[in-house]
């Protein structure tokens, strides 16, 4: 049986690897579509379960993994920013305020869900001036991030404090599915 990552995230496929067991990241087939009408951890569960769903048909004998991150301030969902002008307007909705960084995780095994969990880990931003908003943005990272910051980048510095697992808001709780994999011979 292999172990397939259902994602194209180079930071979850670093997580992966500290799990040290070998693994194949695979594209998910699969649209992703904001679901407005779950909650955060809803949604963040959702998609996860339908990037994992989408490889059952060319991975049929084996685990398949999929998880989906979001950010949320309170019940709003925050997304990654479109361009540099949605990313100033996101951190400037989060300076000094805490936010929970949410990842839904998804387990399939022989084409059935085995197990499914979310982890939500949460932030405090700093109370940053609008030129170090623009600083930040001018470095290309915001993009593509939901929250439009890197914990583990540049976007350090415009945090204040985390609460929880930092692999979690990187993009995989890797404890957390560390213990559930244990239970399974990858030899």
């Amino acid at each position: 049986m292999k172990i397939i990552l259902a994602s194209q995230s180079p930071q979850r496929f670093a997580l992966m690897n500290k799990l040290d067991l070998a693994f194949e990241a695979v594209i998910p087939n699969f649209v992703e579509e904001a679901q407005a009408h779950l909650s955060p951890a809803e949604e963040a569960l959702f998609l996860a379960r339908a990037k994992a769903a989408s490889l059952i048909v060319s991975f049929p004998q084996d685990l398949i993994i999929g998880a989906d991150t979001l950010v949320a301030c309170g019940q709003e969902k925050i997304g990654k920013p479109k361009d540099r002008g949605h990313a100033f307007q996101i951190l400037s909705q989060l300076k000094g305020r805490r936010h929970a960084v949410i990842t839904g995780v998804a387990i399939f095994v022989k084409g059935k869900l085995l197990k499914d969990f979310v982890e939500t880990s949460w932030v405090t931003m700093k109370d940053y001036r609008d030129a170090e908003i623009w600083d930040y943005i001018a470095t290309g990272e915001p993009m593509g991030k939901a929250g439009a910051c890197s914990v583990q980048g540049l976007g350090r510095a415009l945090i204040e404090k985390i609460e929880g697992d930092l692999d979690n808001i990187v993009g995989l709780p890797v404890k957390q599915l560390e213990k559930i994999l244990k239970g399974f011979d990858f030899s």
